[in-house]
């Protein structure tokens, strides 16, 4: 199993922790990585040998993440 963190040391830093398991639970890696930009990981990929990520380019205005509408 493969699950990653992003933002892994806090709001707003581009740290990103990745882990594996074997398929008893046990953790068998763990990864950090510096993100090029600050942003969600939505997609990714992984074989065998690798994982290819992508960052969403998307912005937010931190204001408007609470409000029930956009404007």
């Amino acid at each position: 199993m493969v699950c990653f963190g992003y933002e892994a040391k806090g709001d707003g830093t581009p740290d990103v922790c990745y882990y594996t398991f074997d398929a008893h639970g046990k953790l068998l890696q763990t990864v950090w990585l510096i993100a090029p930009v600050v942003a969600m990981i939505h997609d990714f990929a992984v074989t065998e040998n690798y994982v290819s990520k992508e960052h969403s380019l998307a912005t937010l205005h931190s204001l408007n993440a609470f409000r029930s509408s956009f404007q």
